[in-house]
């Protein structure tokens, strides 16, 4: 039971997080300036969907279906509030809010773990104030509803009594978070890491994964028999662009440009497009329309061939006639890469990659001052430093506490490996910072540790 004072504390501080996000939305980001890029598209995929344009061609080309389809859901209850002249404000609080229902999660998951309120409450500040998260909840995207359902799924399963049913929502939770963001889906190993700390017998272990497993399947094949109906069975899986994006990974195109669909709504031509991609400040990639002669000579000399490398406008283009739904092409396009330059060079430059982690961090609209330069250069750095320090710190505090002879909860140690899986997820698909985000929840809780009462190991009986 927590305390009275325990209880005026956390309301205070949801508030506090409630106001702090709402304040950096509408003071502080030019929000109606950033409906460009992936922002854009997602906003314009949920007002298609919502008037009923659910089988054109970019409701399902790219990306999972289910967060434009939960933003449609946002606005049409924004409309039923009367509130249709204020559809986005009213999606960014409704996603401040899931981000202040997830950093209640942490408390009480601090709570189960440290034992202490003051460490719970600390953990749960950091978590609501971590910059990047902050800056993700600013924007119309995916993460806008898959953090809050992967932190809660975690948490549950730290916090509440193990029982089946509880499982089976942790899965579905998850579930939905993996079916949002595909590159939550290694964290399945945590959650089922977590029921095995908890559970000793392994009886009890086995039901209960099966059950983790079986909540974890309902929204998933929801979300893939939705891609494959609207996309007429064009497209199987969470979504179009996963092997596209693996692809681009592991050849590093650079300057090349590869197929981009959206062109030839209403032309007639064969299934031959082009993008280019292009590096402004900041070094943002962009997607750029090519000329109509372009595509025609695309499709004059490249149709039914295989890819070429070849060039227009002095750029050059990887020409193919294969759309980026085709999951085979571009998989084992990115393998032959790998086989190309070898498995240990290849992990070598995965490495040196990822070190963009640090260095980058999308969306960045926001920095670019348009003339070549960046603003708000001092809470970019805050970001990038966040990033690293919450990384590093998730992924060894609680272990140096450990080997220092503390105990540390076998849970928090198990949760040590978020970090480690986000950053193995972004070496193999996408050098994406926004992966690392929702694991920082591993070094806030590792960080409140400074504020729980110590035990040692031999104090325990470990």
């Amino acid at each position: 039971m927590m305390s009275v004072s325990a209880r005026a504390r956390l309301a205070w501080l949801l508030v506090a997080v409630l106001g702090v996000q709402v304040g950096y939305d509408f003071l502080f980001l030019p929000y109606r300036e950033l409906l460009v890029s992936d922002m854009g598209y997602f906003w314009e995929r949920a007002l298609n969907h919502l008037a009923g344009r659910t089988d054109a061609l970019e409701q399902w080309v790219v990306w999972p279906v289910f967060p434009h389809i939960f933003m449609a859901w946002t606005i049409k209850l924004a409309d039923a509030l009367g509130l249709s002249g204020h559809r986005l404000e009213f999606y960014l609080v409704t996603v401040a809010m899931l981000h202040v229902s997830a950093v209640y999660a942490v408390f009480r998951a601090g709570l189960a773990l440290l034992a202490s309120e003051g460490a719970a409450l600390m953990a749960a500040l950091l978590y609501g104030l971590f910059p990047p998260m902050l800056h993700l909840n600013g924007h119309v995207l995916s993460e806008g509803y898959a953090q809050p359902a992967l932190v809660w799924a975690l948490c549950l399963l730290l916090w509440r009594p193990l029982g089946i049913r509880l499982v089976l929502l942790a899965g579905a939770l998850f579930g939905l978070a993996a079916a949002m963001r595909p590159a939550y889906g290694l964290f399945g190993l945590v959650l089922a890491g977590v029921i095995a700390v908890r559970v000793s017998d392994w009886k009890l272990w086995l039901g209960r994964a099966l059950a983790l497993f079986v909540g974890f399947l309902g929204p998933v094949l929801a979300e893939s028999a939705t891609v494959s109906h609207l996309s007429a069975g064009r497209i199987h899986g969470l979504g179009g662009n996963g092997a596209l994006v693996f692809f681009m990974h592991q050849c590093r195109p650079g300057g090349w440009a590869i197929v981009n669909p959206l062109l030839l709504k209403g032309e007639d031509f064969n299934d031959c497009a082009l993008y280019r991609r292009i590096h402004p400040p900041l070094a943002r990639s962009m997607w750029v329309k090519t000329s109509m002669d372009e595509l025609k000579a695309c499709n004059g000399r490249i149709y039914g061939q295989p890819p070429a490398l070849m060039e227009f406008a002095d750029r050059p283009f990887l020409v193919t006639p294969w759309m980026p739904w085709n999951k085979r092409f571009f998989f084992e396009l990115g393998l032959s890469c790998i086989q190309h330059r070898g498995l240990w060079r290849q992990l070598r430059e995965d490495v040196w990659q990822t070190r963009k982690l640090f260095v980058y961090f999308f969306p960045d609209q926001v920095f670019d001052d348009g003339h070549g330069g960046i603003r708000y250069g001092t809470w970019l750095g805050l970001i990038l430093m966040s990033n690293l320090l919450f990384f590093a710190a998730g992924l060894l505090l609680p272990w140096w506490f450990r080997l220092r002879g503390r105990w540390v909860p076998p849970e928090l140690l198990v949760c040590t490996a978020l970090p480690l899986l986000a950053y193995l997820t972004s070496m193999v698909f996408a050098i994406d910072g926004r992966y690392l985000a929702p694991t920082a929840v591993t070094a806030c809780w590792a960080m409140a540790m400074l504020r729980a009462p110590e035990h040692s190991a031999s104090e325990v009986g470990i």
